[in-house]
């Protein structure tokens, strides 16, 4: 397209030199004279302009599930000349799922701005980022372009919906002292009650580095039992149907407090655990948990908790919300 273009100008050019040429008509000349200036007037404020620059925000930081909002693209030209064509590509992605990405194309005027309202539905519940990837803009003529690769992002929250099922028993009540000790763990959470020579399967990470530095032998901090007497809700984040958990989970925390909400998040081999309490700290449980992109490995949460916590009954959240032991 670039070339048709140029080749397009060229003849243009060409044809009025020739003509003059050809005919001896001095005006001619001048058309010609003045077309080459322009061209070089046009290349010389494309290179030493600053271009134009690009903004995105929604109409609301919070929305619930389903509902619609807007989101506003504004685009400013701060070039000296007006922009022949102008391409920005706006991606609007949950930190779940997978984004979709936009290209938005348009003129734009000398020292203008250019706001375009774009609607959009909340499909899922989630943290959702607006990111202009990349913003191409062209000279007057549409020969020359120039590329930006953006930073511009904005984010808004999306709450899950209340699927109405508040009489849900949240599970738990065992003893800590019946749970085998190599059992007790939850993602090093706790005070440091010690520290013992490294044995096999301990984890690296809970290596003490500097004690270990001082001695012969290698040194894992100790952490204090963490009580598992408390109701425990595990949410699996690595199921197809995490969107539908979410809304399960949330129904839960705004019908009952005083439990433990486990989740394992995005490439972690420790639980994250939050204690519910109120309205607010469910509301920062939550926060965490969309912080949490999984890689969506089926039942993995599951696993792993049965694995660390054998014995142990839970209510597991997931597409249907079932007790476990």
């Amino acid at each position: 397209m670039r070339v048709f273009k140029v080749t397009t100008f060229v003849i243009l050019l060409c044809l009025p030199v020739s003509a003059a040429v050809y005919f001896n008509v001095p005006v001619l000349f001048n058309i010609a004279a003045a077309l080459v200036i322009l061209l070089a007037a046009d290349i010389i404020l494309f290179m030493a302009s600053r271009g134009c620059r690009a903004y995105v925000m929604s109409d609301k930081t919070e929305y619930s599930k389903k509902n619609k909002g807007i989101m506003t693209l504004e685009v400013g030209n701060r070039c000296f000349y007006p922009v022949s064509r102008v391409k920005a590509a706006v991606t609007i992605k949950n930190r779940f799922y997978k984004g979709k990405t936009n290209y938005y194309v348009f003129p734009l005027g000398m020292f203008c701005r250019k706001k375009i309202r774009i609607p959009f539905t909340a499909v899922y519940s989630g943290i959702y980022d607006i990111h202009i990837d990349k913003l191409e803009y062209t000279d007057m003529f549409g020969i020359l372009k120039k590329s930006l690769e953006s930073d511009v992002a904005y984010s808004f929250f999306v709450l899950p919906n209340n699927t109405g099922n508040n009489d849900i028993d949240i599970l738990g009540a065992i003893d800590t002292d019946s749970i085998p000790s190599d059992n007790v763990y939850s993602a090093n959470s706790g005070d440091i009650s010690s520290f013992r020579e490294y044995r096999e399967g301990d984890r690296l990470n809970s290596i003490n580095w500097k004690l270990t530095a001082r001695m012969e032998n290698i040194y894992v901090r100790e952490y204090e039992k963490t009580s598992m007497d408390e109701a425990v809700i595990l949410l699996d984040m690595y199921i197809n149907t995490l969107d539908n958990a979410l809304d399960e989970l949330w129904t839960i925390m705004n019908g009952k407090t005083n439990f433990y909400v486990f989740w394992l998040p995005a490439g972690a081999e420790e639980f994250e655990n939050r204690y519910v309490s109120d309205k607010a700290t469910a509301e920062y449980v939550l926060t965490d948990i969309y912080n949490s992109a999984p890689d969506m490995i089926r039942d993995r949460g599951l696993n792993e908790y049965k694995r660390l916590y054998k014995g142990h009954e839970f209510l597991y959240v997931s597409s249907k919300t079932e007790s476990v032991q």
